[in-house]
């Protein structure tokens, strides 16, 4: 009488495939979403710096033209300055600027500004609204500034020379890891 074949003590899984390409679809599927999401917040953090920057060269510009007006004697016009656009003293275009928008920037695409002359405000769209907040917590889609002297600023020449372009409201962008205000 012949033997039957020996058994052979494999695992009910070795003979399939499936397992190992779903656990290396899975692994590469969480890899992706852990890419993105980093890259979501790379995004939001250069968005941020970007508005920093902006805004520095805007105020450095106000302030050579505050020392323009002075030694030209014409502090008198300084005054007349608040509330108007600010991009009339940064030197060179501003990448996706459109110009006047008397609609409060509704009409806005992400990443674009505008200038709104009812209310005097340089308005920008955020590309980043899920990480920008205002000061309740609620997302801010619109970031608004304006020229003007600063609050608690004396007055007289010495608040004149104070004007710089002010946020309208504090923003706080609340990127994963980085807590940070936004502080022009």
């Amino acid at each position: 009488m012949e033997k039957p074949p020996a058994v052979r003590g494999l695992s009910p899984f070795a003979g399939s495939r499936w397992l190992p390409l779903s656990v290396s679809l899975l692994l590469i599927l969480v890899l992706m979403l852990v890419l993105l999401e980093s890259l979501a917040r790379a995004q939001a953090e250069s968005e941020r710096l970007m508005l920093e920057m902006t805004l520095r060269n805007i105020n450095i510009g106000l302030q050579a033209a505050k020392g323009h007006a002075l030694a030209r004697g014409r502090e008198h016009d300084i005054p007349a300055w608040a509330g108007q656009n600010p991009l009339r003293w940064l030197d060179g275009e501003l990448r996706d600027y459109r110009g006047e928008c008397p609609d409060g920037g509704l009409g806005l695409q992400p990443g674009q500004w505008c200038f709104d002359p009812v209310g005097g405000t340089l308005v920008y769209a955020t590309r980043s609204a899920d990480y920008v907040r205002d000061r309740n917590g609620d997302p801010m889609p619109r970031l608004r500034w304006r020229v003007g002297v600063p609050a608690g600023t004396a007055g007289g020449s010495g608040g004149l020379l104070a004007l710089q372009v002010e946020p309208l409201e504090p923003v706080f962008w609340e990127i994963p890891g980085l807590m940070s205000v936004f502080r022009p």
